[in-house]
């Protein structure tokens, strides 16, 4: 599915929003992966994700990228066979089948002379660290391991349950601020709730 994305207040279309990355190098928020079938990546793809959902702001994931010799992004794309089999449902399905709570994914597709790409933006984790629930199945069992914590550490581009004690500390405030902030909505709603109640019926009509 096509779609755009606002940077810098403007909209850029998926295909300018892929060459805005050429020449960019990976980072904690922007991961290049090969182009391959879904079939192929999917595992990878779903400990990516997980890891990456961990992170303030979540970001994004480009496939049909590599990295060159300067490790810079190469638009080197994927075939539309590959392409058409990245199904947003298919994706969602597969990975929320490991993450705990689920994960919400955006997903936009563009293409240039026969070089087709996938875009897939992770969201950031709504109340709790997104934890693996349980052990990857025959392809997947490298790459998936029931009850980590994946994520992206400051000082490396990868997604690992291997934890700095800096990288430790900023996923648990980050939890602690989500929390603050829930249980502030709640007691909005219950005042709220309170109030309406101590209204004489009579009132209420």
């Amino acid at each position: 599915m096509q779609g755009a994305s606002h940077v810098n207040g403007g909209a850029l279309s998926a295909m300018e929003e892929v060459d805005d990355i050429a020449g960019r190098s990976e980072g904690r928020h922007l991961e290049f992966k090969r182009g391959a079938a879904w079939k192929t990546l999917r595992c990878i793809l779903a400990r990516t994700i997980m890891a990456m959902s961990n992170l303030r702001y979540g970001r994004k994931i480009v496939i049909g990228v590599e990295e060159g010799p300067d490790k810079t992004a190469v638009l080197v794309g994927m075939s539309k066979a590959e392409s058409n089999g990245y199904n947003l449902d298919d994706i969602m399905s597969f990975v929320n089948e490991y993450a705990e709570p689920p994960i919400g994914i955006a997903m936009r597709k563009a293409a240039r002379s026969e070089r087709h790409f996938v875009i897939l933006d992770v969201r950031e984790f709504r109340d709790v660290p997104i934890v693996c629930k349980r052990d990857g199945k025959r392809s997947c069992s490298d790459h998936l391991r029931r009850g980590s914590i994946y994520h992206r550490p400051s000082h490396r581009t990868e997604s690992t349950d291997r934890f700095e004690p800096a990288d430790m500390r900023e996923l648990v405030q980050l939890a602690a601020t989500k929390q603050h902030h829930r249980m502030h909505r709640q007691c909005a709603i219950l005042a709220r709730l309170i109030v309406f109640l101590s209204i004489p019926d009579a009132q209420k009509r």
